[in-house]
């Protein structure tokens, strides 16, 4: 298993790890939709 497989596994099971990640997606002007839908997939 990857690491990128591993992490996305890792965000969408928290929810905490999820409002985390979109927080500092703000934070740094990075578009969180985009990220939270790829982390969403398969």
């Amino acid at each position: 298993m990857t690491r990128l497989s591993y992490f996305r596994r890792q965000i969408r099971k928290s929810p905490q790890a999820r409002a985390f990640f979109q927080k500092s997606c703000e934070e740094e002007d990075l578009p969180t939709f985009d990220l939270l839908q790829w982390l969403s997939g398969p």
